[in-house]
């Protein structure tokens, strides 16, 4: 029995309402910067996982405004993303931020440390994409952000297995779910970028990251004997891999290893995506082509 669209269009335009509400006071906040705790250099604050689940790239974001704050400000911060979230693995330990990167604790810690809340956070992540530099963000990663030594040495072997002496054109495409935040892209537009791009470097490669089996499946056969990507694991029937709770360690790996891949392509074609805009960051003199409707 087919349910009858009118139905649901009540809760749709509520989710919707809710969604531009809490847009605008994210951008209100990281315009004017009005956190509750910006007045008080000196102390102690740690950043836990939130309420609102976001993905791994979302969250990144987020970890990268904080330590921008913590350079103006002078305070101490801590990242510690304990007990919940996609990623979150028990086998692995409390913090998931430290199951792929080095742990991030800086400055002279108090006492009691002040919990950066869930419009905080939003707040810093809109502050990273939205309002700070590649450059600014590039030289923050650097400088504070280190990527565990073995999955490092992954992204070093595939990046000499596959990218070199070669043009790499880098494609993201992000499916599923990203349909509720950005109009869907058609594979014939990122094909068509593809091939004005590859007309000027006729030897060139493709490094396809992808959370949809089907989209890696057309370009691979629309471009054969040119792809390469991760054996990941990848939705095929339009659900969001990072809404499951299962396979957490892996996912998160996996979303880190392609954000860094893409990073270092010489060109990136890619649809809205948190992740694909975060290797924009850990490359700032990368090209990149977004395409949008």
């Amino acid at each position: 029995m087919k349910k009858n669209p009118k139905s649901s269009m009540p809760l749709l335009e509520a989710k919707n309402k809710k969604r531009a509400f809490r847009a605008s006071v994210i951008a209100l906040l990281s315009v004017v910067k009005i956190f509750p705790f910006l007045l008080y250099a000196e102390e102690n604050y740690i950043l836990h996982s939130p309420k609102y689940n976001p993905g791994m790239f979302s969250l990144f974001s987020t970890v990268v405004g904080f330590l921008d704050f913590y350079e103006e400000k002078g305070c101490a911060i801590e990242v510690d993303l304990e007990n919940k979230g996609a990623y979150y693995d028990k086998k692995k330990g409390a913090n998931w931020w430290t199951y792929y990167f080095e742990p991030i604790s800086l400055g002279t810690k108090s006492a009691n440390a002040i919990e950066v809340g869930d419009a905080e956070q939003a707040a810093f992540a809109n502050q990273t994409l939205s309002h700070m530099s590649r450059e600014k963000a590039q030289q923050l990663i650097e400088k504070y952000i280190v990527i565990k030594k073995p999955l490092q040495k992954k992204i070093d072997a595939f990046v000499k297995k596959h990218f070199q002496d070669q043009f790499v054109i880098g494609v993201h495409y992000r499916g599923t779910d990203k349909i509720s935040e950005a109009p869907r892209i058609a594979y014939e537009q990122v094909f068509k970028e593809v091939e004005k791009a590859a007309h000027a470097h006729p030897s060139y490669k493709l490094f396809v990251a992808t959370d949809e089996q089907a989209f890696l499946d057309a370009i691979s056969a629309r471009f054969q004997g040119k792809v390469v990507f991760l054996d990941a694991i990848r939705s095929s029937n339009g659900k969001a891999l990072h809404a499951s709770q299962k396979n957490g360690f892996q996912k998160g790996e996996e979303a880190l290893l392609d954000c860094v891949l893409l990073s270092k392509t010489n060109l990136l074609i890619r649809t809205a995506s948190n992740l694909s805009a975060c290797s924009a960051l850990f490359n700032a003199h990368l090209p990149v082509i977004l395409l949008e409707l």
